[in-house]
């Protein structure tokens, strides 16, 4: 409908188009990949949890037009996060601390956008065991991935986070999560002088 005032020509195309919502179950440390093909098409992942949990959200497409939300027994959890701001340096704190129950993640596109997209949702109950004082070794690839690890420790341990080799180019950091999901450190890590001097931590 032009306007009243409107007294130049003008011309439109529209589409009312049917869109679908596709929905799969989702398994927490697998990597979930698809696309999103049309306009206001959504792609919902499901699965449920028998226990409270630290889920970490591992992005995988550098996609400003693509976001995530996560819904549950709680109400919305995660809303609209976009995919290229998720993890990494870029975002705080990737963690997610849920309740035992059904949950379902969205993947949507900002306005009429589409594209491809890859995460990993991980519980960090589940993240490979490391033994304080034994070297860990490993690779990012893809370049973007993230790598989980754990340790247990009691109130007062004191440890010092110790870079002894780092090859390849990129911009990783690395972090450590307490039990409750909140961030102990961030801090670079590209090279030897990534090192994070000791820390006492507070909580077993």
């Amino acid at each position: 409908e032009g306007a009243i005032t409107d007294t130049t020509a003008s011309t439109y195309t529209i589409n009312v188009q049917p869109v679908s919502i596709s929905t799969a179950a989702l398994v927490l440390g697998d990597l979930t990949s698809g696309a999103i093909s049309k306009t206001g098409e959504q792609d919902q992942f499901t699965f449920t949890l028998g226990n409270g949990a630290l889920l970490d959200f591992d992005s995988l497409a550098n996609s400003s037009a693509l976001t995530w939300t996560l819904t549950g027994p709680t109400g919305t959890v995660v809303s609209s996060r976009q995919l290229s701001n998720s993890d990494g340096a870029t975002f705080a704190n990737p963690v997610v601390n849920v309740a035992a129950g059904e949950y379902t993640l969205t993947v949507d596109g900002i306005g009429n956008a589409s594209g491809a997209y890859s995460f990993r949702l991980s519980d960090l109950a589940t993240a490979a065991a490391l033994t304080p004082g034994t070297p860990v070794s490993g690779t990012f690839s893809p370049a973007s991935e993230t790598d989980l690890y754990r340790f247990s420790a009691a109130a007062g341990d004191r440890f010092y986070f110790d870079t002894q080799a780092r090859a390849g180019s990129g911009t990783a950091i690395w972090r450590l999560i307490d039990p409750f999901g909140a961030v102990v450190f961030t801090a670079n890590f590209n090279s030897l002088a990534s090192d994070v001097e000791t820390l006492t931590l507070n909580t077993a």
